[in-house]
C-alpha cells in the first residue's frame, strides 16, 4: 500500500542518511570517543520516540496486532535501549561527563 504522500518517509530517510553519514564522517575521521558516543546516544533517542509512537499508536487501537508490537515496538524498542546501554558504559569507561 502506497501513502497519499509520501513526504514523511523521505524525512525518515534524510534522518538516517544524516546520522550514517556522520557516523561514518567520525569513524574516518578519527574524532574520538565522544564524537561516536554523541551520535550512538542520538541515534538511539531518534529510534527511542519512534518506539514510543508506535507504542501510543498499539496502546491506542490504532495498529493493535501482535506482529506489529513485536515488530515496531518490542524489536526497535530493544534496540534502542541496547545502544543506549553501550553508549553509557562508553562514557563510563572513558569517564566522559555527564557519568
Amino acid at each position: 500500500m502506497e501513502a497519499a504522500n509520501p513526504g514523511f518517509q523521505y524525512e525518515v530517510g534524510f534522518a538516517n542518511l544524516a546520522f550514517g553519514a556522520t557516523a561514518i564522517l567520525a569513524f574516518l575521521g578519527h574524532w574520538g570517543v565522544i564524537a561516536n558516543t554523541v551520535l550512538i546516544f542520538g541515534f538511539s533517542l531518534y529510534i527511542l520516540q519512534a518506539v514510543i509512537l508506535h507504542l501510543s499508536r498499539f496502546v491506542s487501537g490504532e495498529k493493535r496486532s501482535s506482529s506489529y508490537f513485536v515488530g515496531s515496538v518490542l524489536a526497535n524498542g530493544l534496540y534502542a535501549a541496547n545502544m543506549i546501554f553501550f553508549t553509557v558504559a562508553a562514557m563510563l569507561q572513558e569517564h566522559l561527563a555527564p557519568f
